[in-house]
């Protein structure tokens, strides 16, 4: 296991010839959610199980296509607990942490990511805000100037003395 995010991409991922030399397909190929395998897939059911997410079991199909040409280059990487740390098999003994989740497509994994800590015995707080998206936190609040947005401000604001 390497130290940080950036290592284990740099560590495992030295050559990616397929993305490297054809980055429209392999684009496509994330798009389509063919990079993993579906026998990959089919292993991280437990981990990614979005069930309690949804309320309902059985409501996250599991896809029966991937490629392995793609999935065989990326997969140290995407294995790798500190690349994907909700892909860890042991989440256990960690700080207490703050999950803060947007509507967008890494909302449900938030979700399931904020879960598996309580489950582990982690001391998690999980917040949600309905009126973010992807990357509010790099612009900041401030620039929105909404009932919402204050609303979201203040909360991170409160997380911030809570824990610092």
């Amino acid at each position: 296991m390497v130290s940080d995010p950036i290592s284990a991409v740099e560590q495992n991922a030295p050559d990616l010839p397929f993305v490297a030399g054809n980055l429209a397909a392999f684009d496509a190929a994330v798009d389509n959610n063919n990079h993993v395998t579906a026998e990959a897939k089919q292993a991280m059911t437990k981990i990614l199980n979005h069930d309690f997410v949804t309320g309902r079991s059985g409501s996250t199909p599991v896809p029966t296509y991937g490629d392995p040409q793609i999935w065989n280059q990326l997969k140290n990487v995407m294995l790798d607990p500190y690349y994907a740390p909700l892909l860890a098999t042991d989440l256990g003994n960690l700080p207490a942490s703050v999950v803060y989740t947007v509507e967008d497509v890494l909302k449900n994994d938030g979700t399931v990511y904020a879960q598996r800590l309580k489950e582990a015995g982690n001391k998690v707080e999980h917040f949600h805000y309905d009126g973010g998206f992807h990357g509010i936190l790099s612009v900041g609040f401030r620039i929105f100037n909404t009932s919402d947005a204050r609303v979201s401000d203040d909360t991170l604001n409160n997380i911030v003395r809570k824990y610092l």
